[in-house]
């Protein structure tokens, strides 16, 4: 009897911790599962190119501009970078100029700091100064209300008495740089005419001025100012891969941006 006693306690014994073991080894197994297989998350880290990475070895920036272009709260920046090889110095008793290539480079800032992205590049819309006996045609650029503008000024010490000057407006949509503006004067330094265009290539207007910059003298009469607006058809806004240098549009009659 003493025997058969504790056969069934062993068997009881055996049947009661089996299930309680076996759960044991199972939660076991899943941590250690959970510890040797972690899940698997996405760590990859958005490339940060600083300004420098969009300076090639030889280039300097000779201007900039900083706004935001593109209307998402961070500030971009517009830059023109130029070659620095010395062989494109020119100099003589009176001049020196610089004619080494140019370019433009528009730049989205990202929201890591100093981080920017290549939104537009043009290596022929800032022309080089290769003119001894020119001043520097391009003249600055800045941005303005969301827009940026590109000024240049055509002034020569000699071969003409004429000195023009251009503004382009430039505005970011559609996922590109549009002109949406653009200002034109001319002045001639011995009659002093003038006239001014102002094109608003969204509206299709443009308004063109004549006048004389001069004072008169007395006893003389010049013709006064007169101001006519015009309307005009353009199929799509120009870019910079459609309007490639400045002043090489032959815009209307008499008219060149």
């Amino acid at each position: 009897m003493r025997y058969l006693f504790i056969l069934i306690t062993l068997a009881l014994v055996s049947c009661g911790d089996s299930p309680q073991v076996e759960a044991l080894e199972d939660n076991n197994q899943e941590s250690e599962n959970s510890q040797t297989q972690p899940s698997v998350e996405n760590t990859e880290v958005e490339e940060c190119k600083i300004l420098e990475d969009y300076i090639p070895r030889g280039w300097k920036i000779h201007k900039q501009a900083k706004g935001d272009l593109n209307k998402d709260g961070v500030q971009d920046l517009a830059i023109v970078i130029q070659g620095t090889d010395k062989g494109n110095f020119q100099s003589d008793e009176y001049h020196k100029i610089d004619s080494n290539p140019r370019e433009l480079i528009i730049l989205f800032g990202k929201k890591g700091a100093g981080c920017y992205e290549l939104s537009e590049q043009s290596s022929t819309f800032i022309p080089i100064h290769d003119d001894m006996y020119m001043d520097d045609p391009f003249d600055g650029m800045s941005i303005s209300k969301g827009t940026l503008h590109l000024d240049y000024r055509i002034w020569m010490s000699a071969g003409s008495w004429s000195t023009s000057m251009y503004t382009y407006i430039w505005r970011f949509q559609d996922d590109e740089f549009k002109l949406i503006g653009a200002n034109t004067s001319e002045y001639h330094r011995a009659t002093g005419e003038s006239s001014d265009v102002s094109i608003n290539f969204s509206t299709k207007k443009y308004s063109v001025t004549i006048g004389n910059m001069f004072e008169a003298e007395e006893g003389e009469e010049l013709p006064e100012e007169t101001t006519e607006w015009k309307t005009f058809e353009l199929k799509e806004l120009k870019t910079f891969k459609t309007f490639e240098k400045p002043w090489s549009w032959h815009f209307d009659d008499g008219v060149y941006i």
